[in-house]
């Protein structure tokens, strides 16, 4: 018996001091806290995404509730509201919506979302969801308000009509900013690009801080030299016919979203026939 227990002593003395495959197990267990850590935080990147996304169609819904709340009472207004919020969802991120609510106190249009965002790694740790809300205000006051609108002129918002889109935000943010007619509220635009376009009428003005405009032309010499007396001299007659000359047109030019040159166009119309001479001599200067 005795024995027995100290060959298993010695048997277990051995193993203890035995490091055969300890840097497998020491990796294997850090491998897996690695990717624990990666599906978290791919887990945590999506909810980020969608709340961005809630975030966004919310604040669309309570601004579109607040500017319907400037015509209509709050039962009309909170509807239009949540049909904004459920047009403007992605069908992608319904089945991850828990409720929707909008309220409006003491002035103010408030939303809240609720929410929650399923776990694809953390879920088999027993994670399965993370649980979130978005908000979001908009305060109706009825005092002065002066608004400055700094509107993008640039070539680049040409592209894709790109500049459609803001004239049509830019009208429909005016219009609602001005549909209470009792409130003070002014509006003021300025188109800019690489400089801000106060309309070529203002040049010279003394409240610009801007140069004026400079075009400089070069200085131009010519030397003549006096013919003495001429010899051989001969005249040659071309007939020219009559041609049609077709309409020419050339667009507006701009720089920056300033109008240069307006668009041009010259009718068509008929070259009468002609006769040209020319004459050439020998000059003796």
């Amino acid at each position: 018996m005795k024995s027995a227990a100290k060959a298993f002593k010695s048997k277990f003395v051995a193993f203890r001091a035995n490091e055969t495959g300890s840097v497998l197990i020491i990796f294997v267990l850090c491998f897996l806290v690695l990717v624990l850590a990666i599906g978290a935080l791919v887990d945590y990147t999506r909810m980020t995404n969608d709340r961005s996304k809630f975030q966004a169609v919310l604040d669309a819904a309570t601004l579109n509730a607040a500017i319907s709340l400037s015509k209509n009472d709050w039962a009309v207004a909170k509807q239009d509201g949540e049909e904004s919020f459920s047009i403007n969802l992605p069908l992608t991120m319904k089945n991850s919506l828990l409720s929707v609510e909008l309220t409006y106190v003491d002035e103010t249009v408030y939303g809240k979302v609720k929410s929650k965002s399923e776990n694809y790694f953390m879920g088999l740790f027993g994670v399965k969801k993370i649980n979130y809300e978005v908000e979001a205000a908009v305060y109706l006051p009825d005092y002065p308000i002066e608004v400055s609108l700094v509107l993008d002129t640039t070539y680049s918002m040409t592209v894709g009509n790109k500049i459609g889109t803001l004239k049509t935000a830019a009208n429909n943010f005016v219009d609602s900013v001005l549909s209470s007619p009792t409130a003070d509220r002014k509006i003021s635009i300025v188109p800019f690009a690489q400089y801000v376009n106060v309309g070529r009428d203002k040049m010279g003005s003394t409240w610009l801080a801007a140069e004026d405009e400079v075009i400089q032309v070069p200085e131009q010499c010519t030397t003549t030299t006096p013919i003495v007396s001429q010899s051989g001299c001969t005249t040659q007659t071309t007939n020219h016919p009559a041609t049609e000359v077709p309409e020419q047109c050339s667009p507006a030019v701009y720089n920056d979203g300033v109008l240069v040159s307006p668009a041009s166009c010259t009718p068509a119309y008929t070259q009468p026939a002609s006769t040209s001479s020319s004459q050439s001599c020998s000059n003796i200067t």
